[in-house]
């Protein structure tokens, strides 16, 4: 769907630069915003543009924590594998983007996080319900 909605708006005109750190920006007497930013290879750049949008994706930053020593399977960008937020090892849970098949937004994450607190701690019942939760594509 992102793919999508990138190339519709490619095709209206809207430039867009993928995969790059910008580093500062400044307006220029004309209005427009100049955009310094470092290239994946690390070469710096610069360009001017009319508008400017940040999008920053998510990666999963599981890779060092032992999560295979300790039994907690992943799938193969690190997204931890659960049932109701219980891991592939009993006594281990996640929550939040780290979850494989789970939904990208921080409210979830904090809605599953109380839940999972609550069940753990406070003797109560109530699972987080993924597949009711409303999402919406900005364009």
């Amino acid at each position: 769907m992102a793919k999508r909605v990138v190339d519709s708006v490619a095709l209206a005109g809207t430039r867009f630069v993928l995969g790059v750190s910008p580093t500062s920006m400044a307006r220029q007497a004309d209005g427009r915003i100049s955009v310094a930013y470092t290239e994946k290879g690390g070469e710096a750049k610069t360009m001017t543009f009319d508008t400017v949008v940040f999008a920053i994706g998510r990666e999963v930053q599981t890779a060092g924590l032992g999560l295979a020593e300790a039994g907690v399977q992943t799938d193969k960008v690190g997204r931890i594998y659960h049932r109701n937020e219980r891991t592939t090892t009993p006594n281990i849970y996640a929550v939040g983007d780290v979850l494989a098949n789970g939904l990208e937004l921080t409210p979830v994450a904090i809605q599953a996080g109380v839940l999972l607190m609550q069940r753990l701690y406070d003797g109560r019942k109530e699972k987080m319900s993924y597949a009711l939760v409303p999402t919406v594509v900005f364009t």
